[in-house]
């Protein structure tokens, strides 16, 4: 095992060449905002001459007695909120809200939910605002859009993205693995007996994920044979005579989608029941109302905490801005049995 020379720089030689206490240096190296932009430099730059490299034993320890001790407020972090959702059920919203909660007041973080058009674009200087909250830390949550107009100095902060790329900010993100949760929705469907489904919801569900449950479903129909995957119902807008005429021409046992609540009204409303005619799957379960919906559960609580703790670890490492190579965190979706399938009973010519 590698150990730490006797000769190896530490955090007293570190500040004795920048004109610094070693708590100033530590801080410094940690980019805590008490230390001024200049300080810093000379701070960075003479850890740099020397070689300087911390300890990962000694790292490892302040860790562990941290969490030993009541969490305290380090900093504080931000969540940013795109208004978009301010005009549509955002109860999908709630567990993201408590998963970051759970995980600030854990590490000792101030959490502030900011919304980015009404408290942040109408400001004609919106990093003012961050810097008098001290806040280091960003969790930018899904956008209505994937285009981000907001304009800060990112290199202030460490900050982590909820869901899929942003189309003009390179971020780490988290997020559910969609591809993964289509994939075991179809697994459990096969159990079942299903041999027919399709893919039905408004196309903006699919642009907003970057396609992947219509690409995970692809995948199902190459690797299965005898799994029939309908072509999908994917309208710009959900019309109820074209879903109903193509219900009728393709005739699926069962229906995937991100919008199960009205499309069992449509069903029940034109004669079919459900399960016994037509199953429905929930590919998202992150409603109080599509708890008894058969289906996938995102787990957006974890997603949430997870983007927390990675913001977390960026703050400590010292890392801010848009990284070089930006990385993933997913989080594996379950299956949760409701009353929208049921076992089917196949003929002999089925």
């Amino acid at each position: 095992m590698a150990t730490r020379s006797d000769s190896a720089p530490t955090l007293q030689d570190v500040g004795r060449l920048a004109g610094v206490t070693a708590t100033s240096a530590s801080l410094a190296l940690r980019n805590d905002p008490r230390i001024s932009p200049a300080t810093k430099a000379r701070i960075m730059a003479a850890a740099k001459k020397l070689g300087y490299v911390p300890d990962p034993l000694l790292s490892a320890l302040v860790a562990r007695r941290g969490r030993q001790r009541k969490p305290h407020t380090l900093a504080n972090m931000a969540a940013l909120l795109d208004d978009g959702w301010l005009h549509h059920d955002g109860g999908w919203l709630e567990p993201l809200y408590q998963g970051m909660t759970r995980a600030c007041e854990q590490l000792g973080y101030h959490l502030d939910i900011l919304n980015i058009q009404r408290d942040l674009l109408s400001l004609p200087k919106p990093d003012q605002l961050l810097y008098s909250r001290g806040i280091r830390g960003l969790v930018i949550l899904p956008l209505y859009h994937a285009h981000l107009t907001l304009k800060l100095d990112w290199n202030r902060y460490s900050f982590v993205s909820i869901g899929n790329p942003l189309e003009n900010l390179v971020s780490h993100r988290t997020g559910t693995h969609l591809f993964a949760a289509m994939t075991l929705a179809c697994e459990k469907l096969r159990k079942f007996g299903y041999r027919r489904v399709g893919l039905a919801h408004p196309l903006r569900f699919e642009r907003r994920i970057s396609y992947e449950w219509h690409g995970s479903l692809c995948k199902e129909a190459l690797t299965h044979p005898d799994f029939m995957v309908v072509p999908p119902y994917l309208p710009e807008e959900f019309d109820t005579t074209a879903f109903v005429a193509w219900i009728r021409q393709h005739q699926p046992e069962c229906l995937l989608t991100n919008c199960p609540t009205p499309i069992r009204h449509v069903l029940e409303q034109n004669g079919w029941k459900v399960p016994r005619d037509i199953g429905i799957v929930a590919l998202s379960r992150n409603y109080n109302s599509t708890q008894h919906f058969s289906g996938v559960a995102q787990h957006l609580d974890l997603t949430a905490e997870g983007a927390v703790r990675y913001v977390h670890q960026l703050i400590l490492k010292g890392e801010t801005g848009m990284p070089a190579v930006p990385s993933d965190i997913r989080i594996a979706p379950d299956w949760y049995d409701g009353d929208t399938i049921r076992r089917r009973r196949r003929t002999r010519s089925q």
